[in-house]
């Protein structure tokens, strides 16, 4: 490769963090986990366990939450209800997006800083104006985490108490 080659360089030596990194992605992975289950007990609760049986066949976090949320929607809840509890299940559209880049997307090193972060493997494309992002292991630890603990309007709703 040539000397003044732009690619990002992956991480080819081990990492300093590696355990807070490990700890980051599987807090997410298991906050994701959480939320799995939460689309399943959210179809019993709405639908009771003819819906929850059809959101355990669907195929992937999109398919199941998509379920839940035209459950919210048909529900007899007031539209205040329904706006808080369709503003959680939104939130998790990011979080899903981020669960993929961490799962398929590979370990680079910054060739400045020498820090290692995990990129869109799309971004390494070049095509996006934004540049490239790479998430560090606190930012993903502090989106698992906030992932659960959503606050909507000032007041604490979460995917826990909704009910």
């Amino acid at each position: 490769m040539p000397e003044n080659d732009k690619m990002i360089k992956l991480s080819q030596s081990p990492i300093d963090d590696a355990e807070q990194w490990k700890l980051a992605i599987g807090g997410f992975i298991w906050a994701m986990g959480q939320l799995e289950f939460l689309a399943i007990h959210w179809c019993r609760c709405l639908g009771g366990d003819s819906l929850k049986d059809e959101a355990i066949k669907k195929s992937g976090f999109w398919a199941r939450k998509s379920v839940v949320t035209k459950a919210i929607e048909s529900s007899d809840w007031s539209n205040e209800r329904k706006d808080e509890a369709l503003a959680l299940w939104r939130k998790t559209n990011e979080l899903n997006d981020l669960r993929n880049i961490l799962a398929h997307s590979p370990v680079v090193t910054n060739k400045i800083t020498g820090e290692p972060g995990i990129v869109n493997a799309r971004d390494l494309l070049g095509e996006r104006k934004r540049g490239v992002k790479a998430y560090r292991h606190r930012e993903i630890a502090s989106k698992a985490e906030a992932a659960l603990l959503h606050k909507s309007q000032n007041r604490p709703a979460s995917f826990f108490t909704i009910f």
